[in-house]
Parts: C-alpha cells; sequence; structure tokens
C-alpha cells in the first residue's frame, strides 16, 4: 500500500495512464532499519523527493483482482504494510505499527478487538466442577 499527499497522487496517476515507465520517474530508496521504529525511505517522484516511513498495518488486508469486468474476482496478494509519504517529515507516524486500519471500521482495532480479558469467576469455576459428568 502506498499513502501519498493528494497532489504527488495526481502526478503518479498521470504517470501511469501515460503509461510512463522511465526508471527515474518513480524511485523508492530504504534506509538502514532500526530496532523500534519505522524504517526510513525516500520516494522520489519526477525528480521531488518525499520523506517515507514504511509501517505495519494493524491487520492483514486481502487484494483482489477481476479479470471480466467483475464477475470473478481472483485473490492477488496480502498486504500487511505501508509506505506513508508526506511532504513534511514531522507529519509521518513514528510508531511502527499504525494503530488504525484502512477503513473507517478498523479504526483503533488492536484496542478493540484484542483487549484484556477479566478473569475468571471462581464461584462459576466451582460450579463447573460440582457439575456431574455422564459419558
Amino acid at each position: 500500500m502506498l499513502q501519498v499527499p493528494n497532489h504527488i497522487a495526481a502526478r503518479l496517476n498521470a504517470l501511469l495512464q501515460q503509461g510512463q515507465s522511465e526508471s527515474g520517474a518513480v524511485q523508492v530508496t530504504f534506509s538502514e532499519a532500526v530496532e523500534g521504529k519505522p524504517q526510513a525511505a525516500t520516494m522520489r517522484v519526477d525528480g521531488m523527493e518525499l520523506p517515507a516511513r514504511l509501517c505495519q498495518l494493524p491487520t492483514i488486508v486481502e487484494s483482489h483482482k477481476s479479470l471480466n469486468g467483475g464477475e470473478l474476482y481472483h485473490k492477488t496478494g496480502q498486504v500487511g504494510q505501508m509506505l506513508v509519504c508526506d511532504t513534511d517529515e514531522a507529519a509521518l507516524p513514528t510508531e511502527v505499527e499504525l494503530p488504525n486500519g484502512l477503513a473507517p471500521p478498523t479504526a483503533n482495532i488492536r484496542k478493540r478487538k484484542w483487549r484484556k480479558r477479566p478473569p475468571p469467576d471462581e464461584k462459576r469455576r466451582k460450579d463447573l466442577e460440582q457439575v456431574p459428568r455422564f459419558g
């Protein structure tokens, strides 16, 4: 996945529509990985350099493709990372894993779905042990 500012997205879309396959039109260069921090990168689009970070998504997203106009979809891959680009380096995420997914229902999904469970009730456990077993 790639997240870029709107004006860069328009330029990338224009490059794709033109079918430009120049090696220098779009480049991504990754720096050395540091433990506990998202991997830093630099994205170059038509000579304009943008700082970027490679972050983990909180869930894995499946990607699908249709070859016959939407009647039948084929799974093409699983996406677990997103390259976040911005013109200002201070606006880039500082954590390795993003808290929100790609859609509004996945906002703070780790906190909602994988929360700590309360300890089991001791009285309920004793009641279950006293239930006769048949078999």
